[in-house]
Protein backbone atom coordinates (compact mmCIF):
# COMPACT_ATOMS: atom_id res chain seq x y z
CA UNK A 1 0.00 0.00 0.00
CA UNK A 2 1.21 3.32 -0.63
CA UNK A 3 1.94 5.95 1.62
CA UNK A 4 -0.86 9.11 1.87
CA UNK A 5 -1.06 12.36 3.47
CA UNK A 6 -2.93 12.18 7.01
CA UNK A 7 -2.37 15.52 8.12
CA UNK A 8 -4.86 18.21 7.24
CA UNK A 9 -2.30 21.25 6.34
CA UNK A 10 -0.17 19.44 3.76
CA UNK A 11 0.72 21.66 1.51
CA UNK A 12 0.36 21.72 -2.23
CA UNK A 13 3.89 21.70 -2.73
CA UNK A 14 4.66 18.50 -0.79
CA UNK A 15 1.68 16.72 -2.58
CA UNK A 16 3.09 17.48 -5.85
CA UNK A 17 6.43 15.82 -4.82
CA UNK A 18 4.62 12.88 -3.74
CA UNK A 19 3.15 12.70 -7.08
CA UNK A 20 6.87 12.83 -8.48
CA UNK A 21 8.20 10.25 -6.13
CA UNK A 22 4.91 7.86 -6.87
CA UNK A 23 5.74 8.40 -10.62
CA UNK A 24 9.47 7.63 -10.43
CA UNK A 25 8.29 4.10 -8.37
CA UNK A 26 6.07 3.18 -11.24
CA UNK A 27 2.70 4.13 -9.64
CA UNK A 28 -0.08 5.60 -12.47
CA UNK A 29 -3.18 7.11 -11.08
CA UNK A 30 -6.35 7.27 -12.79
CA UNK A 31 -6.89 10.49 -14.65
CA UNK A 32 -8.72 12.41 -12.27
CA UNK A 33 -7.41 11.17 -9.17
CA UNK A 34 -4.85 14.19 -8.40
CA UNK A 35 -6.75 16.80 -10.78
CA UNK A 36 -6.98 19.49 -7.39
CA UNK A 37 -3.84 18.67 -6.58
CA UNK A 38 -2.48 19.87 -9.75
CA UNK A 39 -4.89 22.57 -10.45
CA UNK A 40 -3.87 23.64 -6.55
CA UNK A 41 -0.08 23.71 -8.04
CA UNK A 42 -1.00 25.48 -11.16
CA UNK A 43 -2.76 28.31 -8.78
CA UNK A 44 0.36 28.45 -6.62
CA UNK A 45 2.67 28.88 -9.40
CA UNK A 46 0.34 31.65 -11.36
CA UNK A 47 0.57 33.39 -8.00
CA UNK A 48 4.08 33.52 -7.48
CA UNK A 49 4.71 34.60 -11.00
CA UNK A 50 2.03 37.45 -10.44
CA UNK A 51 3.86 39.00 -7.38
CA UNK A 52 7.05 38.66 -9.51
CA UNK A 53 5.87 40.23 -12.37
CA UNK A 54 4.26 43.42 -10.01
CA UNK A 55 7.63 43.20 -8.42
CA UNK A 56 9.00 43.87 -11.69
CA UNK A 57 6.96 46.41 -12.96
CA UNK A 58 7.71 48.05 -9.58
CA UNK A 59 10.78 47.89 -8.48
CA UNK A 60 11.74 49.26 -5.39
CA UNK A 61 8.25 50.11 -4.36
CA UNK A 62 7.33 46.49 -3.90
CA UNK A 63 7.64 44.46 -0.58
CA UNK A 64 6.36 41.39 0.68
CA UNK A 65 4.51 40.20 4.23
CA UNK A 66 2.59 37.97 5.76
CA UNK A 67 0.08 38.12 8.18
CA UNK A 68 1.02 36.35 11.75
CA UNK A 69 1.23 32.60 11.57
CA UNK A 70 -0.25 32.90 7.83
CA UNK A 71 1.69 31.45 4.41
CA UNK A 72 0.27 33.66 2.10
CA UNK A 73 2.46 36.38 1.13
CA UNK A 74 0.36 39.73 0.45
CA UNK A 75 1.79 43.24 -1.28
CA UNK A 76 3.05 45.91 0.02
CA UNK A 77 3.09 48.89 -2.40
CA UNK A 78 5.16 52.09 -2.01
CA UNK A 79 5.14 50.83 1.93
CA UNK A 80 1.61 52.04 2.71
CA UNK A 81 -1.08 50.18 0.63
CA UNK A 82 -1.48 46.39 1.98
CA UNK A 83 -2.41 44.46 -1.11
CA UNK A 84 -4.53 41.03 -1.02
CA UNK A 85 -3.84 38.91 -4.20
CA UNK A 86 -7.13 36.25 -4.86
CA UNK A 87 -6.89 33.94 -7.78
CA UNK A 88 -10.23 33.01 -9.72
CA UNK A 89 -9.98 30.05 -11.20
CA UNK A 90 -12.56 29.69 -14.49
CA UNK A 91 -14.67 26.86 -14.67
CA UNK A 92 -17.37 25.70 -17.89
CA UNK A 93 -20.75 26.06 -17.77
CA UNK A 94 -23.14 23.07 -18.91
CA UNK A 95 -23.70 25.37 -21.38
CA UNK A 96 -19.65 26.40 -22.61
CA UNK A 97 -19.85 30.00 -20.76
CA UNK A 98 -17.31 31.00 -18.33
CA UNK A 99 -17.54 31.21 -14.73
CA UNK A 100 -14.86 31.98 -11.84
CA UNK A 101 -14.46 30.97 -8.21
CA UNK A 102 -13.85 33.45 -5.51
CA UNK A 103 -12.69 31.90 -2.45
CA UNK A 104 -12.37 34.56 -0.05
CA UNK A 105 -9.89 35.04 2.53
CA UNK A 106 -11.36 36.38 6.11
CA UNK A 107 -8.15 37.55 7.27
CA UNK A 108 -7.42 39.27 4.67
CA UNK A 109 -11.23 41.18 3.82
CA UNK A 110 -9.78 44.79 5.26
CA UNK A 111 -6.97 44.71 2.90
CA UNK A 112 -7.29 46.26 -1.05
CA UNK A 113 -7.94 42.92 -3.01
CA UNK A 114 -6.51 42.30 -6.16
CA UNK A 115 -9.00 40.13 -8.34
CA UNK A 116 -6.72 37.53 -11.07
CA UNK A 117 -9.31 36.30 -13.22
CA UNK A 118 -7.66 33.56 -14.80
CA UNK A 119 -8.26 32.24 -18.30
CA UNK A 120 -10.63 29.11 -19.81
CA UNK A 121 -7.56 27.10 -19.43
CA UNK A 122 -6.61 28.17 -15.93
CA UNK A 123 -3.33 28.60 -17.67
CA UNK A 124 -3.01 32.35 -17.64
CA UNK A 125 -4.74 35.28 -16.66
CA UNK A 126 -7.72 36.28 -18.08
CA UNK A 127 -7.96 39.96 -16.74
CA UNK A 128 -7.71 41.60 -13.17
CA UNK A 129 -9.65 43.55 -10.83
CA UNK A 130 -9.10 45.94 -7.65
CA UNK A 131 -11.70 46.47 -4.70
CA UNK A 132 -11.21 48.96 -1.88
CA UNK A 133 -12.03 45.63 0.35
CA UNK A 134 -13.32 42.14 0.21
CA UNK A 135 -17.11 42.53 0.71
CA UNK A 136 -17.49 38.77 -0.24
CA UNK A 137 -17.70 36.60 3.12
CA UNK A 138 -18.05 33.35 1.63
CA UNK A 139 -16.83 31.07 -1.87
CA UNK A 140 -18.98 31.65 -4.61
CA UNK A 141 -18.93 31.36 -8.37
CA UNK A 142 -19.57 34.43 -10.47
CA UNK A 143 -19.97 34.90 -14.17
CA UNK A 144 -19.09 38.04 -16.38
CA UNK A 145 -22.17 39.79 -16.21
CA UNK A 146 -22.46 39.36 -12.14
CA UNK A 147 -23.20 42.77 -11.03
CA UNK A 148 -20.64 42.27 -8.15
CA UNK A 149 -17.74 43.39 -10.83
CA UNK A 150 -19.07 46.61 -11.17
CA UNK A 151 -18.44 47.43 -7.74
CA UNK A 152 -14.37 46.83 -8.58
CA UNK A 153 -11.92 48.29 -11.11
CA UNK A 154 -10.90 46.69 -13.84
CA UNK A 155 -7.49 47.44 -14.63
CA UNK A 156 -4.23 46.65 -16.28
CA UNK A 157 -1.44 45.38 -14.00
CA UNK A 158 0.52 48.18 -15.34
CA UNK A 159 -1.91 50.78 -13.87
CA UNK A 160 -1.61 49.09 -10.41
CA UNK A 161 0.15 52.27 -8.76
CA UNK A 162 -2.55 54.63 -9.95
CA UNK A 163 -5.63 52.88 -8.36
Amino acid sequence: MLATCQRSRCTAGALALGLQIYKQIGYHSPAASFLKVDSRTVTLRLRAELIAHIGALFPGRVTLFRLPRHTRSLVRLDNSHCISLLICPSFPTQKGDIRWKLNPISLERGYIALLGRLNRENAGFHSFYMFKSMDKLKPCKLKESNPWWTTGTQLELSQLCEW
